[in-house]
Order: C-alpha cells, then structure tokens, then sequence
C-alpha cells in the first residue's frame, strides 16, 4: 500500500513537514542496494499497518501516526546504502548497527526542516529499538509496533522471491549467500514463537504466517541453492 493511499484511506491529518518526510524516506528506499530492504519492504508493512489499525481499535487510538509513520519509512535507510554482507559476524554487527544508522540519518534530514523537537526524538528512539539486539525493553506503542511489523516482514515470502529475483539481476546471487540466509532461518526465524510480538493481532498474523510461509522459504532456499549448483 503507498503512503497516500493509506493516509487517505484511514483519514489521517499529517502535517507537510511529515509528509515530505516520509517521501524523503521513501525516495531513499526506492534506490536500495539491498534487495531486502527495497521500498517495497516499507509498503508491504504499511499494509500490515492498515490491517493492525482497522481490526485492534483499542491500540489505534493511542497512536501517534506522525510518529509511527516516519519510524517506518526511515528504520532502514542505512541498510539500504549497503550491499547486503555475506559474512556472518558482518551480519549480527549490521543487525545491532541498522538502528543507530537510520536513526542518524534521519536525524541529518529532519534536522533541516522544522520539524518538532518532541517528534524528533521519539522517532529516532523508535528507529533505535527496532534492531533486533536491544538490552532495555521497548517503552513507547509507536517503538512496539514498528517492532512487531518488520518482524511480520521476515515471514513474507513474496519479499524473499523479490530479492531472488533482484540479486540475479545484479549478479549477486550465490552459494554463499544462500546458505547465510538459510541459516538465519534455521538458527533465529524457525525458533520465533508469539511471545516476540507485543500485541494480539501480530501475534495471530505471525502464527497465520509462519504456518503457511515456513515450508515456502525452505523450498525457497533448496531450490535456489540446486539452481546454482
């Protein structure tokens, strides 16, 4: 779903500097060099989002959409300036450093406009928390829910055949980076249970999706490890 498109569906009043904002974002993502964190990743969970709103009602109205809607477009915008590493390490470094990069880059940019100083800062503590590696809990709702959407975006495999297609274009596809893949799978994703997630939808949207997608992926990955034997 596009930005406008929810924002219109939904009714919200955001202000043009949020607006412009979120463009910014999303003109960033739309140049990605890494096939899984293109704009579409940003899309994908704004659909989720429309679905979360519209079914837990109680949740929506303790949301600030301004706040929540600039989390969700800039949380990977460092990811997107990088190739995406096939070095394990490199990996769980990059995991622990993706927030603390966006959030700067935001910072770079809303640092130009006038955007409130109260806003500022909760998105970039948004930003921050949504890595995986985090030694204090989540405090805010918008911090929880950009959390629990791109964790729903790990079992989409739509996602997934995306970024195949998109390495093989480039050439980048390889043995290598497959197995890393299938290892974070196995190692992290296939272990996941509702207890990683913070609210009742995600938690039944996960379960609905890991049951259906888990033998996709492992398909996903055997075969496009066969292709390239």
């Amino acid at each position: 779903m596009e930005l406008q498109e929810f924002i219109k569906k939904n009714n919200f009043k955001l202000s043009s500097i949020v607006t412009n904002l979120c463009k910014d974002a999303l003109s960033i993502m739309d140049k990605s060099k890494d096939p899984l964190h293109p704009k579409s990743h940003i899309l994908f969970m704004l659909d989720n989002l429309d679905k979360f709103v519209n079914q837990d009602k109680e949740t929506a109205a303790k949301i600030n959409y301004e706040v929540l809607l600039l989390s969700i477009c800039w949380h990977d915008v460092w990811k997107s300036y990088k190739t995406q590493t096939q070095n394990l390490l490199k990996m769980l470094y990059e995991q622990y450093s993706d927030g603390l990069g966006s959030a700067k880059i935001f910072n770079k940019y809303a640092s130009r406009t006038n955007l409130h100083k109260s806003i500022l800062n909760q998105v970039q503590y948004c930003i921050r928390k949504h890595s995986s590696l985090q030694f204090r809990k989540r405090k805010t709702v918008e911090s929880k829910i950009l959390t629990d959407l791109d964790k729903l975006e790990t079992w989409n495999i739509k996602r997934y055949e995306q970024a195949m297609v998109e390495y093989k274009k480039v050439g980048t596809l390889n043995g290598k980076k497959v197995r890393l893949a299938k290892f974070f799978f196995k190692r992290f994703m296939r272990k996941s249970t509702t207890d990683d997630y913070y609210f009742s939808w995600t938690k039944n949207e996960f379960q609905i999706l890991k049951r259906k997608n888990k033998p996709k992926l492992i398909q996903l990955y055997e075969k496009t490890l066969l292709e390239l034997e």
